[in-house]
């Protein structure tokens, strides 16, 4: 018989992550499927541990990061079976009633063997405190795109199939299955309960970090035409870790351990590059060290508008403006950063 599996790979149970709610997308999932399989690649944080001590059910796979999101989620596919639905929720979002009514009964309905994977909307919502999060970003189109763009971030159900492969999203973004049939895809907006949708839960400044992050250290992502770059930049810096990265280009740094012009040489190349290579001119110049910024015309707010469309800076600003909290995090994790949404 199949089974429905809430599936996601993290990083010490999403703790400092951008707007990851883990223990709230458990909370909601927990008594939805049939089983939540986590592989963590920093399960050596003692918080992590004891946050995955409150969901007995959960089984917890201590894969240590090695720079490849492919292989963390193949480790889940090794655990389904054929015909199991696989639910790829991530530890920054979180169902809506009407996801939620779809994940406990619909899919085990769902009886059409030709329907291989489920397209739902995203909301993102965003926050400046780390608790109350706006929605900033709609995408209710229903439209799908067909060839390989369709299995990017917003299809993410699927169904287990031998002609399933683990592929890249043409945003290089995201690790996701692949079918060849784009007819297999469908999209799905409502039911009986409700709207069908995910919330995805950002904090903009530490969005830019993480961004950064897998940037530079995640192998998956890097195009071959600028690897190379990358890697003789970060040997330059010896930046090694996400921890050398973050030290190295916080104010706080002494001179000599600073970056070097190699680091700001890429951050201006790529600095109208679209995400990642963008992200690091965001993070050094305009969130860091601003004061520092060799092209002061695009400060954080120009960024940010580089990163984050119109549509998400009208949607945001008037439902902050109405103090319409679309959703809010009781317990947070995030540490407000440096940067500041000012719009």
């Amino acid at each position: 018989m199949s089974e429905v599996v809430l599936g996601l790979a993290t990083m010490g149970a999403g703790l400092g992550m951008p707007g990851s709610s883990l223990p709230n997308l458990l909370n909601k999932c927990y008594n939805l499927v049939d089983r939540i399989i986590i592989v963590d690649g920093a399960m050596q944080k003692l918080q992590a541990k004891v946050i995955y001590s409150n969901y007995p059910k959960v089984e917890v796979i201590d894969n240590p990061w090695k720079g490849s999101l492919k292989e963390q989620y193949n480790l889940i596919v090794s655990r389904l079976n054929p015909g199991d639905w696989w639910v790829m929720l991530d530890d920054d979002e979180t169902p809506s009633p009407g996801l939620e009514s779809l994940i406990h009964k619909g899919l085990k309905e769902m009886k059409d063997p030709r329907i291989k994977a489920i397209s739902t909307p995203r909301v993102t919502a965003f926050t400046e405190d780390g608790q109350n999060f706006y929605a900033g970003e709609y995408i209710p189109t229903p439209l799908v795109y067909r060839g390989p763009g369709v299995a990017g971030p917003r299809s993410h159900i699927f169904r287990i199939d031998p002609t399933m492969n683990m592929m890249h999203s043409p945003a290089g973004r995201h690790v996701v299955p692949y079918f060849s049939d784009p007819d297999s895809h469908v999209y799905l907006v409502h039911n009986e309960v409700g709207p069908i949708f995910h919330t995805h839960l950002k904090a903009p400044e530490l969005y830019v970090y993480n961004d950064c992050v897998k940037a530079l250290f995640d192998t998956d992502i890097k195009t071959p035409a600028i690897h190379n770059e990358y890697r003789m930049m970060m040997q330059h810096n010896k930046i090694f870790t996400a921890e050398d990265f973050e030290y190295k280009t916080a104010p706080f740094c002494s001179n000599k351990e600073r970056v070097d012009q190699s680091f700001l040489d890429f951050c201006l190349k790529y600095r109208k590059h679209g995400a990642p290579e963008g992200r690091l001119f965001i993070w050094y110049y305009n969130i860091c060290n601003p004061d520092e910024n060799p092209v002061p015309e695009q400060d954080w707010t120009a960024s940010l508008k580089l990163v984050l469309n119109d549509n998400w800076r009208r949607i945001y600003l008037e439902h902050k403006s109405r103090n319409a909290t679309h959703y809010r995090v009781e317990t947070s994790y995030y540490t407000k950063g440096i940067g500041e949404i000012t719009l």
